[in-house]
């Protein structure tokens, strides 16, 4: 005989109440990866935003842009810290900046920064936007995880005239320009 003043939950209820939990942390951990994408990808902005900075700081104190060519590759082709390294000599800013996952690390999902005369692309001309290489003094690219940022698209295959870059659309590579010569 069943006592009907007994107090508790079956197991039913609990097995909804488990399920619902599961379904909200679901959510949240879908919810909370894209924010931290999503934060990466303004930590991308704001670094080349300091390292163009830091440049025209460098040009104003020295009357020229770093001429190189370099990546943030651990053992890449080119070393981009070594380059930009007079930035950080002459204190225009504090270390030079990488992209926030650097174990990305294969192909465009990192920094790059060139400057003309240096071969950007291994012997094609390239363009931010529809601004050919040669046409500018300098420009770095980052390759944004999530975000689709109004910037200058990266190409390797002739001029572009549309704006726009980041995942999803036809250049996912984004281009920011130093000043044009």
């Amino acid at each position: 005989m069943k006592n009907k003043n007994q107090t508790g939950f079956s197991l039913v209820e609990l097995l909804v109440v488990i399920a619902i939990i599961g379904i909200l942390s679901t959510l949240a951990v879908i919810y909370l990866g894209s924010v931290t994408e999503k934060a990466r990808d303004a930590q991308r902005v704001d670094d080349i935003s300091k390292l163009s900075k830091a440049m025209e700081l460098y040009k104003q104190q020295t009357g020229n842009y770093i001429r190189a060519k370099g990546n943030c590759l651990a053992g890449g082709a080119v070393d981009f810290q070594t380059n930009l390294e007079p930035l950080v000599t002459q204190s225009l800013i504090g270390e030079i900046l990488c992209d926030p996952l650097e174990e990305r690390g294969s192909g465009m999902d990192n920094y790059f920064y060139f400057s003309p005369g240096q071969d950007a692309w291994w012997g094609v001309t390239t363009y931010c936007g529809s601004i050919s290489e040669d046409d500018l003094e300098y420009f770095f690219l980052f390759m944004p995880e999530t975000t689709t940022f109004d910037l200058m698209p990266f190409s390797t295959s002739g001029p572009i005239t549309e704006v726009g870059c980041g995942p999803g659309i036809g250049t996912e590579t984004c281009c920011v320009p130093g000043p044009k010569k």
